[in-house]
């Protein structure tokens, strides 16, 4: 299986690709499966020019293969598209690296801030083809039914945009198990979808941010596949059912209990604090302990090898 990660080439999301990794690799080499290029980050140029040199020499411990920003690759078709659209990327990205490689067989795709718990084929088994996929069943409950100030979900969003098999709509995203003849077959539609929603001037901020869940979803229900939900992904502090006793494969970071971990301050933070800060992050329930366990473990890592910190 392949494991993708769309990421910019900036320090901000660099750390966070190199503490996927590590975790990646930690865990599935137990199991003699786990090799370089199983894991595979999409790095997106041009991103470290505002950076300066300190980013643009950094070179990944990880495989990785650049590919086009989306404003460089819509070029003046799309430049009215704002940093809000960015999560583009990720479909964009995948497309060039569709259209370059000639890998058949199952695709893990992740984000940056995804760390690994476990072995994924030690424990889970799931494998995809052409005709269903994997989602994680949290945005099932999240990016399409969440209200607004007054009381409305972005189900309208589904009833205006997804006309074709809209029973198979589940709004489901990473991790995300797909088969790549399946992949091939939605990607354009992927695109499709998410530019007419960036469009789209009713949706609401957070809407267009998700604009690009959305795109997937619907071009999954247009052609005919299934998305079947697995808990597959631990969000600490956002939903607190999965966090109990049953741990995903994966801790999808992206929000840590009540502010105490910030991503964008992570290096500054790490800089002045050190060891106290690492160590007084929260241990609430068994996600929170994972994450700061393997937290540490990386921190402690990169210490030693000197890397990006």
């Amino acid at each position: 299986m392949k494991t993708l990660v769309v990421s910019p080439h900036t320090r901000y999301f660099l750390w966070q690709t190199e503490f996927s990794y590590y975790t990646f690799k930690k865990y599935n080499n137990r199991n003699r499966e786990g090799n370089r290029d199983d894991y595979l980050c999409l790095l997106i140029d041009g991103n470290h020019q505002k950076e300066g040199k300190e980013a643009e020499d950094y070179e990944p411990i990880f495989s990785n293969q650049t590919v086009l920003p989306f404003h460089d690759y819509f070029g003046e078709k799309e430049k009215h598209l704002t940093p809000t659209a960015s999560p583009i990327n990720i479909a964009t990205a995948i497309k060039q690296w569709l259209d370059t490689t000639d890998y058949e067989g199952t695709i893990q795709i992740i984000d940056p801030d995804c760390i690994f718990t476990r072995s994924f084929s030690e424990n889970i088994k799931i494998v995809a083809d052409e005709h269903y996929c994997f989602v994680d069943d949290i945005y099932d409950q999240w990016h399409l039914k969440v209200k607004d100030k007054n009381g409305l979900t972005a189900k309208w969003i589904e009833k205006k945009y997804c006309l074709s098999n809209p029973h198979l709509c589940r709004g489901g995203f990473v991790p995300i198990i797909i088969h790549s003849t399946s992949l091939r077959k939605i990607i354009d539609s992927w695109i499709e979808f998410n530019l007419k929603l960036l469009a789209d001037e009713s949706l609401r901020k957070d809407q267009i941010w998700w604009a690009n869940m959305y795109a997937f979803d619907f071009a999954c229900a247009e052609a005919g596949i299934h998305q079947i939900p697995r808990a597959m992904a631990t969000v600490p502090g956002l939903l607190n059912h999965q966090d109990d006793e049953v741990l995903g494969h994966v801790i999808h970071y992206s929000v840590y209990p009540h502010g105490t971990f910030n991503k964008k301050t992570f290096m500054k933070d790490f800089q002045y604090h050190g060891s106290a800060f690492i160590k007084h992050l929260p241990d609430f329930n068994n996600a929170t302990r994972a994450f700061k366990k393997e937290f540490i473990d990386f921190v402690q890592h990169f210490r030693l090898i000197g890397n990006i910190f």
